[in-house]
Formats: C-alpha cells, structure tokens, sequence
C-alpha cells in the first residue's frame, strides 16, 4: 500500500513505516554545477596569487642556497686556513666550490671539493643569473673576500642582489615586482 501527501510543496511517500521526502533525497544537477562554478572562480581568482608566490619561493630559495655556500666557504676558509672560491657559470646557471691545492707550493691552483659542496649546483629553470660582477670570489684564511655582488632574477621578474663586502658581511636586498 502506497499513500502520497502532498505537503508545502514537497511530495512525501509513505510505504509501510519509512518516509521518503523526494525533495531533499539528493543533490540536483544545477546545484553540482553552481557548486562546480563557485570553485572554478575561486581558482580563477586566486590562481595569479598562487603562481607568485610559487616564483618567489623558488628565487628565495636559490638566493638562500647560494648564501649558505658563501658562509660555509667563508668559515671554512678561516677553520683550515686555505683559500676557499666560489665558482659561478651564468652559461649553465651552475655553481661550486672548490679549495686551493696547497697554498706554499702551488698558489692559485684550485680543487673541487669532496663532497657534495664540491659537486656543480644547477639553478632552477626559473631561475636566471642577471648581473655578476666577477665569475669568482675567492674567501680567504682572515675571513676576507674581494667584495662581489650576484643578481638572480626569476620569470616573473623578481629579483634578489646578493652582496659581498670585503670584510664578509652578506646583504640580500630585493626588488621587482613584488
């Protein structure tokens, strides 16, 4: 025995002891597209958020990489007294650093290291080398360095100047379109 109550605009089936109420049973198909529609705006707005914020992530972390370097050459040259030189090819977008050889009998000849500080660092596609004032700095057993300033740009045009005083002080300043 099926009984149907008409109520308030909704249609309610009675079978036995269960109610179905038809008009809350499930999503329509306009109300999955609405909902679909809400978040591709969503997206759509926030996404050149996103995306900046992903490049300058990236540029952050290349500039933070590269200061790591130059303070562990920096302290390294002073703990084992030899001259320590960072490496840069703007070609490649590769880094290293390598140690001299022996400092009394053959100055100036340099060696990679042995581990992975030794080992070329590729930056990120999306990452450029823009201006360089010298392809090496050489960190000395004083704890002097000439002075040197590199500049990485990413895609969005954001930049981060890294530079290098002669008495080793370390200044990232950025700039572009941030």
């Amino acid at each position: 025995m099926v009984l149907t109550v008409q109520m308030a605009g909704a249609t309610i089936l009675q079978t036995g002891m269960k109610k179905i109420n038809s008009k809350t049973s499930g999503f329509v198909l306009i109300e999955l597209i609405i909902v679909g529609i809400i978040i591709s705006i969503l997206f759509a707005v926030s996404w050149p958020v996103l995306s900046r914020f992903y490049y300058s992530n990236i540029l952050e972390s290349a500039s933070r990489d590269i200061v790591s370097t130059i303070v562990y050459a920096r302290d390294m040259a002073v703990i084992k007294r030899l001259n320590y030189k960072l490496n840069i090819n703007t070609i490649d977008n590769r880094y290293w650093l390598s140690v001299e050889n022996d400092p009394s009998g053959s100055p100036g000849e340099y060696r990679g290291l042995d581990h992975s500080l030794g080992r070329k660092r590729i930056l990120d596609e999306k990452i450029h080398i823009k201006e360089l004032s010298s392809p090496s700095v050489v960190f000395q057993p004083d704890g002097t360095m000439e002075q040197f300033s590199l500049c990485l740009e990413n895609n969005k045009g954001e930049k981060h100047v890294i530079k290098l005083s002669m008495a080793g002080n370390i200044k990232v300043v950025t700039s572009g379109n941030q």
